[in-house]
């Protein structure tokens, strides 16, 4: 888990990001409270930009 403001951890996850239904939703706006959950299968010396999948996109207002 990464805890941070943006636009750092806005970028940080669009980097990660290589695939995933929400990736366009979550480049479009990413608000405070935010949770981008990000899927990566390997150890972390392999983790390279484009290597995760965006599996899960939620906005604070949502959860209300």
């Amino acid at each position: 888990m990464v805890i941070a403001h943006n636009p750092g951890i806005r970028d940080l996850a669009l980097q990660l990001a290589g695939a995933g239904a929400q990736i366009d939703r979550m480049r479009r706006k990413f608000p405070t409270a935010a949770l981008a959950t990000l899927d990566f299968d390997g150890p972390w010396s392999e983790l390279v930009p484009g290597a995760c999948e965006l599996v899960g996109f939620v906005k604070a207002k949502e959860l209300a």
